[in-house]
């Protein structure tokens, strides 16, 4: 393991961080894998092996532990810059980026929503009771000023981009799409009972919050002088900053084909239109709605889980329409289907293969769990470039 020196600041301690990262990723490296990604973003599929990227956020080795005086956000970036440069050990087609994070308040905000927290979870209160679906037509319009979270995650971006001179891509923040944003303001069993109850409210709302994410897509944008990598689904996955973006739609794994159709897709189409195309996220299972989206004009992508979601069929089902960035999670296997396996990296790995091939764009994200052990990049990493081989 190697040893590393104490600092007395923040600058001393992220200017030597951020000469590790340049060290372990010379451009050459980063430009080899820049080149297979933008084959996997573009729907084209893969040569040789299958695209992946390990994503173990634990850290490994001894660091020193930083002054008390950083702020919440300095001490964030130290922990992203030493994953950075722990992850340089594993050869596969990570690059180095700055993520903002998550709050799921954001959007909602916009429209000046607020939060409520309890002893397990922060939520969105429901702006629209469900009992006055009129209210959807007139909500007011707060905008993303310097005090609320939408602001405050703007400034950390560009605080981002300053601290690495550009050195570094950001990430986009997690996003939410304008279906999820809506179940916020609305809550969800509001949401889903107005699909059949009041659908020109529904659209009517779901026009609006698309516009509040085009706003904050557009603003993250500036915020980083174009430098950006707009996937958040993984922040570990680069996104040419010109081949889309990607939203989260949860709702995907419990709405009809139908309302797919009907509300899913004319919300992601407003937003992908405006950005070259969307690439989905949704937790739980894809499978049912994933013809319907498929029929989307703009959705060109998706990401769900192998434990969640039957990636064979998926596949199968919808082909080439789509690119895959697939993931997983012991804790959630078999969940949605009980005849969905915990698995370990080589077996999601195997899974992917088996899938994609060389017929269709596809990217595993391998996640250690338990199921794995210790384990070591060396040795690991050519056990998984060879399961990955096509």
């Amino acid at each position: 393991m190697p040893t590393h020196p104490p600092f007395r600041s923040f600058q001393d301690e992220s200017g030597y961080l951020l000469g590790l990262v340049r060290e372990a990723y010379p451009e050459a490296l980063l430009e080899r894998r820049r080149a297979r990604l933008r084959r996997f973003w573009a729907r084209k599929p893969a040569e040789g092996r299958l695209p992946y990227v390990v994503w173990d956020m634990r850290l490994r080795q001894e660091w020193p532990a930083s002054p008390p005086e950083y702020t919440p956000l300095q001490h964030g970036l130290i922990w992203q810059l030493r994953v950075m440069a722990e992850h340089a050990a594993w050869d596969d087609d990570f690059l180095p980026t700055f993520s903002p994070g998550l709050v799921q308040a954001t959007i909602p905000a916009y429209f000046g929503a607020v939060e409520m927290k309890t002893d397990q979870a922060v939520k969105v209160v429901p702006m629209i009771p469900e009992e006055e679906p009129g209210k959807a037509w007139s909500l007011p319009e707060i905008g993303y000023p310097p005090d609320s979270h939408g602001g405050r995650l703007l400034a950390s971006m560009r605080y981002m981009r300053q601290l690495s001179g550009g050195a570094l891509p950001i990430s986009e923040a997690d996003m939410q799409g304008p279906v999820s944003v809506a179940g916020h303001l609305w809550d969800v069993q509001g949401l889903l009972t107005a699909f059949y109850a009041a659908p020109d409210a529904v659209r009517h709302l779901l026009g609006r919050t698309a516009q509040a994410v085009i706003a904050f897509l557009r603003l993250m944008r500036e915020a980083v002088d174009g430098h950006w990598s707009p996937c958040h689904c993984f922040p570990c996955i680069w996104m040419p900053p010109d081949a889309g973006v990607c939203l989260s739609e949860d709702l995907l794994a419990v709405i009809s084909p139908d309302s797919t159709r009907e509300f899913m897709n004319p919300a992601l189409d407003q937003v992908g239109r405006e950005f070259g195309g969307v690439l989905a996220h949704t937790c739980g299972n894809l499978l049912p709605a994933a013809p319907a989206l498929a029929e989307s004009q703009t959705v060109f992508g998706v990401n769900c889980s192998s434990s969640e979601t039957d990636i064979l069929k998926l596949a199968e089902r919808t082909g080439s329409r789509f690119c895959y960035i697939i993931h997983h999670s012991g804790a959630r296997a078999g969940v949605n289907d009980p005849g969905l396996p915990a698995l370990d990296l080589e077996g999601q790995a195997r899974l992917c293969r088996e899938a994609f091939s060389d017929r269709l764009a596809g990217l595993p994200l391998l996640s250690p769990g338990r199921l794995d052990g210790d384990l070591d990049p060396a040795r690991d990493g050519d056990r998984l470039r060879r399961a990955l081989e096509i």
